[in-house]
């Protein structure tokens, strides 16, 4: 028996089976391009996948809406607008053009300038931007990967993870979720603002759950 202590984010006591949620992510490696033309497709395929992270965060923002009220899912509308961002873009494009560098490694580097700024600060609510800001670089070099997100399981299953985002809350939330705990976290981390309006028990800074826990062990929250 393993006993971890951490902060009650959502109200309710449940007893079920764990489900480790590990995100995936993808190495990015530099790559040179070579030539004009190379460089062409590299802007194009960052405009494709750009365009579709943006499309992938407004369904979630209407599922949001639905489910938690426009209020809460404002938090969605800003993730939106980084991804809006022509300053950003522009950065982006001049870079790949000017350095010659794949899109990938471009956008890891330049989106993850921000996130590091913002988790060197001494505010739980600037290292919940931060972990927004890699979200999004993730979401973004995942589609220029082509690769899915496996976000469905199978029964009722109490979901533990290092940490959730705003998107992660929202889309597991779609299964049947009893519960979630995260090693990261605090009373004002998404997995907290979101877990009360769904009415969904969670506990945060657990420190080691996912190290402790593996899919299919009971846990009591």
């Amino acid at each position: 028996e393993v006993v971890l202590t951490g902060i009650a984010a959502s109200p309710g006591i449940v007893c079920g089976t764990a489900y480790l949620y590990v995100k995936s992510t993808h190495a990015v490696e530099e790559r040179k391009l070579d030539g004009a033309a190379d460089v062409e497709r590299e802007l194009e395929r960052f405009e494709k996948a750009l365009n579709k992270s943006v499309g992938e965060l407004k369904k979630i923002l209407a599922f949001a809406q639905q489910k938690v009220g426009e209020a809460k899912a404002r938090i969605l509308e800003a993730q939106i607008m980084v991804l809006d961002d022509p300053y950003l873009h522009e950065a982006i494009r001049k870079r790949i053009r000017k350095e010659k560098k794949n899109a990938e490694f471009v956008v890891d580097d330049e989106i993850g300038k921000y996130a590091k700024m913002m988790m060197a600060a001494r505010d739980e609510y600037m290292h919940e931007r931060a972990h927004d800001m890699d979200d999004l670089k993730n979401r973004i070099v995942r589609n220029l990967s082509e690769a899915t997100m496996m976000s469905k399981f199978e029964g009722s299953h109490v979901v533990i993870a290092h940490n959730l985002t705003t998107a992660d809350t929202m889309i597991l939330s779609r299964n049947s979720v009893m519960a979630y705990a995260t090693d990261l976290g605090g009373v004002t981390s998404h997995a907290a603002l979101f877990s009360r309006p769904l009415k969904i028990p969670a506990v945060v800074a657990l420190g080691d759950a996912t190290r402790e826990v593996q899919t299919g062990d009971t846990v009591i929250l």
